[in-house]
């Protein structure tokens, strides 16, 4: 979790307001938040534009929903029946409202082991604590300026574990826990709202209370809260496991069969246990649903492996284990059980835990000079609280350490400033300055006070292994965001509608190949129009059909393809979300989320308001030639004003004036002489702004709204010059004598100019090397008799276009034949 800063109120206050867009459904919160596996229950759905008739998609399949109904069998608004199987896993799911409006954001479900408790009414003394048995889960909000009480009874040397999951499930709360007495003095609290446990010594009710730090309450307030006495896992260790493999797992936590108490504290001051379980690692990812660590800014809906798959405890929410190439090992002194430095194993990948405050941990391992690693901390990105530091010496046989290497905490943010992803972890290469053996220091910059047992890293050393990873962000407000905001943005298309979705890219260990960016299952009736990155990010476009009949929904899968040492390698694209609306982002935190999960739709109730229709999508020009693209635009409702479009997406054509259209229809001119574009297929898209009266139906008053109107991608292929040469290849040459080639000079885009051809051959070849200047004519060739087998003949055109030189080439291949 990344630290947080409270903000003054009067910086809150100047956070300006968010841009008027088309208004789409907006879902803030689902009650409860999570279920038991083999039970149906009913949700209630809170946000706006969720308007009727409404379903509520699932990201598994297998559990199933229908709206409730009245006593006429009407669907009653916001409400729905989910339906859990009793033999699926716990973990995480995503859920969307689509209704009449369109699709909305996703909101998250757990799904757990446990029986169920919702307090629908939170009570908010002592007094009128609501009673919970233990091994139950409550899913509960908090209320305005109170607290939410439960009464639990505890027998003598029960080890009371409660948990609290919140922002994990999309949640505004910040919450606080305290455990009380029946008198009402606090016996435990955590002010972070994480875990509580308590072990009375005679049997006693106890009272639990669950807050906002900043007292807040209401809908989208909500937590998950498990009360049981039941085992409990912190943590399971390596971080990271090889799939298929049998090994050993080192088991932190609370009420764990057959474990031993360890060193470890945590705030309560009872100790962690720990145990060590041999397991068969599954050999394939689960497909089921993902789990989460504990959240922070653009967490992934993790992959991996749930704990369910090994048996390891009933309901482990929110952990996995993640599936590495490497097989992870855990750190030999975990909680400082021991001092000594452990050696590694190079490649390696350890596990380990920064305790107590101040820990450093020591590790060494041999390196043979020039060797090249990479070596890496996932501790922040996995959602801990830290910012590693790494310290890498050289051990020479006198016993002096020389100092090789230090990595810093970087604050790289993979995303942009409106969709943050970044961390406090650190990576680099190392280059071993000679052979030996190494010492490798690691610790945390955040840990200096307190010895809190959650605080995990994995250090991984290894050679280069060039990769890659793609995510995509919907953006309508992608040129326009002048205000800083962040904004919650659903993939709902109307119509007609082409929308912008940014695509950003993490190469790993130095990978500068071409990502190519396709499609593929999704909705009926969403167009993707294929992306080639060569840097970091790029804009994807998706086009919704204009025919509402062939409209559609469901998941749009993305996959991101290149080629890496002679193979293509394919990578899902994660989809990314803004949890919530921020008005400015300098001084609000925004809070991302990374979902395997892509949720389309196209809204069928009206048009796009503004469209951009050219005539064609592809265009060929040559160096210094001139295009001319007829561009018209199709409007709909209240949005007359004059169209500015302007060039995206091509670095050569940023400082081209664009095109204005007022009527219709508009002529975008390109002028190549002005701005240079090189030779090859170049991609670019239009957008304007416009503003206008919309009206989300038609019994609703018109709301001004800005629109980014967007055209489908479109393509200049620019040849070298405005004319080729067409020749047979290769030609066959008998030394000694001489051979007749024709060669014919094709004049494209009307270009009526003089051409000059010159004839340069390779050694071993004779040809007249005077210009040539007749679109036809035969090339004389002469192979000497000590020629070599195989050679070539330069022909090079030359004319001026436009009062710029230029030129085309092309390369004749000779083959000996010494019989004819």
């Amino acid at each position: 979790m990344k630290p947080m800063f409270l903000l003054p109120l009067w910086l809150i206050c100047l956070t300006g307001p968010l841009p008027a867009q088309l208004p789409h459904p907006q879902l803030s919160s689902v009650f409860p938040p999570g279920g038991q596996r083999g039970t149906g229950f009913e949700v209630t759905v809170a946000g706006d534009a969720l308007d009727g008739p409404a379903t509520l998609l699932v990201s598994d399949p297998r559990i199933r929903t229908r709206p409730v109904t009245d006593e006429s069998g009407d669907p009653v608004p916001h409400r729905f029946v989910v339906e859990i199987p009793g033999d699926i896993e716990p973990g995480i799911a995503e859920v969307w409202v689509h209704g009449r409006f369109g699709l909305s954001n996703s909101r998250l479900l757990a799904v757990g082991t446990r029986r169920e408790f919702v307090d629908r009414q939170p009570a908010t003394s002592l007094e009128e604590a609501r009673p919970v048995s233990l091994g139950t889960t409550v899913h509960g909000r908090t209320a305005d300026k109170a607290r939410s009480h439960y009464r639990v009874f505890v027998l003598e040397d029960q080890r009371l574990v409660v948990h609290c999951m919140a922002r994990e499930l999309d949640s505004r709360i910040e919450p606080s826990l305290e455990l009380l007495d029946a008198e009402g003095n606090v016996l435990r609290k955590d002010p972070r709202g994480r875990i509580l446990d308590y072990r009375p010594e005679v049997s006693t009710p106890l009272f639990i209370t669950v807050r906002d730090r900043l007292y807040r309450g209401g809908d989208a307030f909500h937590y998950r809260l498990g009360v049981h006495a039941g085992p409990h896992i912190d943590h399971v260790l390596p971080l990271s496991v090889i799939a298929g493999e049998q090994r050993e797992l080192t088991v932190l936590g609370r009420n764990l069969s057959g474990a031993r108490p360890t060193r470890l504290r945590i705030a309560s001051g009872l100790p962690l246990e720990r145990g060590v379980q041999a397991r068969a690692i599954p050999a394939g990812r689960s497909g089921g649903l993902p789990g989460l660590r504990p959240l922070y800014p653009g967490h992934p809906l993790q992959a991996g492996l749930p704990l369910t798959a090994l048996d390891l405890v009933d309901d482990p929410l929110p952990l996995r284990l993640g599936l590495g190439t490497i097989a992870g090992i855990v750190e030999a002194g975990l909680g400082g059980e021991s001092t000594d430095p452990q050696l590694l194993d190079l490649p390696a990948a350890v596990t380990g835990l920064f305790h107590p405050a101040g820990d450093s941990d020591v590790y060494l391992f041999d390196a043979v000079e020039g060797d090249r690693h990479r070596i890496e901390v996932r501790s922040s990105r996995l959602g801990y609280p830290t910012s590693p530091l790494v310290e890498v010496e050289f051990l020479n046989e006198d016993g002096r350490a020389d100092p090789v290497q230090t990595l810093n905490p970087s604050f790289d943010n993979l995303g942009e400033a409106a969709f943050p992803l970044h961390d406090w972890d650190c990576s680099g290469w190392f280059r071993a300055p000679g052979t030996g053996r190494y010492r490798l220091t690691i610790s945390d910059r955040f840990n200096l006070g307190g010895d809190d047992a959650d605080r995990l890293y994995e250090l991984c050393i290894r050679p280069p292994r060039p990769d890659f990873r793609a995510f995509s962000v919907s953006q309508s407000t992608l040129y326009r965001n002048m205000n800083r905001s962040a904004v919650v943005e659903p993939l709902t298309l109307l119509p007609g509608q082409v929308l912008p979705m940014r695509i950003r890219l993490e190469r790993i260990d130095d990978f500068r190949g071409p990502v190519r960016i396709v499609s593929g299952s999704g909705p009926q009736g969403v167009v993707v129009h294929p992306l080639t990155i060569t840097g970091t990010d790029g804009v994807l476009l998706l086009e919704a059909v204009t025919s509402a009949d062939e409209a559609g929904a469901g998941e749009l899968e993305l996959l991101a393809e290149a080629g890496i040492d002679g193979e293509t390698v394919r990578h899902p694209v994660e989809h990314g979300q803004v949890i919530r609306a921020v008005g400015d982002y300098r001084y609000e935190p925004v809070i991302t989320r990374l979902s395997p999960h892509r949720m389309t739709a196209i809204s069928t109730h009206q048009p796009f308001p503004v469209r951009v229709v050219p005539e064609k999508t592809r265009w060929s020009t040559s160096v210094a030639g001139r295009v001319r693209i007829p561009v018209r635009v199709e409007r709909h409702g209240e949005f007359k004003q004059k169209l500015d479009f302007k060039i995206h997406g091509s670095g050569p054509l940023s400082r081209h004036p664009g095109l204005s259209i007022e009527g219709d229809p508009g002529e975008l001119v390109i002028d190549l002489s002005r701005h240079k574009l090189d030779p090859g297929t170049h991609r670019f898209h239009l957008f304007a702004q416009t503003t206008g009266k919309y009206r989300q139906h038609p019994e609703a008053g018109p709301r001004d709204v800005t629109l980014g109107v967007y055209s489908v991608p479109l393509e200049i292929d620019v040849l070298p010059a405005p004319f080729r040469i067409v020749v047979e290849d290769p030609v066959p040459l008998v030394p000694g004598r001489e051979t007749r080639v024709p060669v014919r000079i094709e004049r494209l885009f009307g270009f009526e100019g003089q051409i000059d051809v010159l004839v340069q051959p390779a050694e071993g070849v004779r040809a007249d090397p005077s210009p040539r200047r007749n679109d036809r004519f035969d090339l004389v060739l002469l192979l000497a008799p000590e020629g070599a087998e195989t050679g070539s003949v330069e022909l090079k055109a030359l004319g001026k276009y436009n009062q710029t030189g230029v030129e085309t080439a092309r390369i004749l291949r000779i083959v000996r034949r010494d019989n004819p």
